[in-house]
Order: structure tokens, then C-alpha cells, then sequence
């Protein structure tokens, strides 16, 4: 009997732990290390259409790696980067952010007779590095790793998974 209420007790504290981390406690900030891969994105409360389509050939159309030593590296639909980071547990701060500044069209693009370009691999970069430059970003995790992240600043959740073996 005792053997059964202790693995009971046991099963409880598991569901908490997991319970907490799912509604934004704080983690070991180690958890953000290691590498990310982009997989939904809302603003304003509305979900917004990546354009995995244009992706590259192993399909990921943002990737994010943090270093253990507050280095993240990052590369988009266009344009590479990276920035120092801190996080706590539960906020990230990224700091001396710089990336390349490549204005990319195709694939996806249009140029129409006046020079007009549009281009979602663009757009989708804007939503992403606005996040990235807008200061603090709240983040949680979950799942059992955690392997999805998500990053919540002003009005856009970026949500990242874990890169399968990372």
C-alpha cells in the first residue's frame, strides 16, 4: 500500500510540475539552449501564413540556435543574424542584435511595371525581426523535453519547435 500512495504522490508532482511549466513558470533558463525551428506565428490575435512553401529544401523557413554562452544565431526566410541573450526562466532579452539586410523577392515575389515588389518571405521576416527587436519577450514551454516554445511580445506569438536531436 505504501508503495502505491508513494508512486501516486509521485505522478502528482510530475502533473504539477508540467502543469506550471504549460501556464509560463519559470524554467531553468538552460531550456532555451540549443537549436529552434519556426512553426506558427499570430499577430493581433489572428494567425499569420508563414510561406513555408518558399522554404529551403529541409522545409524550415526560420531557425534559431541558442548557445550556452548568451549567443543566439538565427536565420530567416532572407537574412541571417545573431544578438546576445539573457533569459531567466521565464524572459528573454536580446541584446546587440545584428543581421544582414538582403531584400530577397523570389521565390514568391512579384515586381510589377513600376518596380513594386512584393515579396511574403519578406513580409514574414518583418513579423519575425519585429519580435526580435521590440525588447523583452515573454517565454514558455511545453511539452515533455520541452521541445515548443513560445515567444509572446507585443501582440505576436512566434511559436518555435525543438530541432528534432537537439
Amino acid at each position: 500500500m505504501f508503495h502505491r500512495a508513494s508512486r501516486f504522490k509521485g505522478i502528482i508532482l510530475v502533473v504539477l510540475a508540467l502543469a506550471l511549466a504549460a501556464c509560463g513558470g519559470t524554467v531553468d533558463p538552460e531550456t532555451i539552449q540549443g537549436a529552434w525551428v519556426l512553426e506558427t506565428a499570430v499577430v493581433d490575435g489572428e494567425p499569420y501564413e508563414l510561406p513555408f512553401e518558399y522554404a529551403g529544401s529541409d522545409g524550415v523557413l526560420t531557425s534559431a540556435r541558442f548557445d550556452e554562452d548568451g549567443v543566439l544565431w538565427f536565420e530567416g526566410p532572407c537574412n541571417d543574424g545573431r544578438g546576445d541573450y539573457e533569459f531567466d526562466g521565464r524572459v528573454l532579452v536580446l541584446t546587440d542584435v545584428m543581421h544582414s539586410a538582403v531584400y530577397c523577392v523570389y521565390p514568391g515575389g512579384t515586381i510589377d511595371e513600376e518596380g513594386n515588389t512584393e515579396s511574403p518571405l519578406m513580409d514574414a521576416e518583418e513579423v519575425i525581426l519585429a519580435s526580435i527587436w521590440a525588447g523583452a519577450i515573454d517565454v514558455t514551454f511545453s511539452g515533455t523535453d520541452p521541445e515548443i516554445m513560445e515567444w509572446t511580445q507585443n501582440g505576436t506569438v512566434l511559436t518555435f519547435h525543438r530541432e528534432p536531436g537537439d
